[in-house]
């Protein structure tokens, strides 16, 4: 079972291929199997992030990920993120397997640097609405 990690904008965001001979950050289209999501996350566009491992997995600090390339991925989502910013607001969402679950778990408020740090945002069920500052 894989970690979803959703990010809804007003903005069209650009894609970003997996690639399996470079894994790294990656950006999607919503899968069929992810459309739930969308009843937490009310902005027009919606994408699926990955991290190096091509799902959300990568992004949890654990004994299954090299803590460089967790590092290294976090540093691009927020990247990502701070350029989604740029355009206006952003939220993220996170579920296994893109399987939303009937109610929230938790709601935060993050400073986007927050994302390379914190681990709040990663639990299940919990929905983080984004700020540059």
């Amino acid at each position: 079972m894989c970690l979803g990690v959703f990010l809804a904008s007003d903005s069209e965001l650009p894609l970003i291929d997996w690639k399996v001979e470079q894994p790294g950050f990656n950006v999607s289209e919503l899968l069929p199997s992810e459309e739930s999501v969308r009843k937490f996350l009310q902005r027009r566009h919606v994408y699926a992030l990955g991290s190096h491992t091509h799902c959300g997995c990568g992004f949890q600090r654990n004994e299954d990920n090299d803590p460089a390339d967790v590092m290294q991925s976090r540093r691009a989502l927020n990247s990502y993120v701070t350029a989604a910013l740029n355009r206006g607001p952003a939220d993220l969402f996170v579920c296994w397997n893109g399987e939303a679950p009937d109610v929230l778990e938790g709601e935060l408020t993050l400073v986007v640097e927050d994302l390379t740090l914190d681990e709040e945002w990663l639990v299940e069920g919990t929905l983080t609405h984004l700020s540059l500052t």
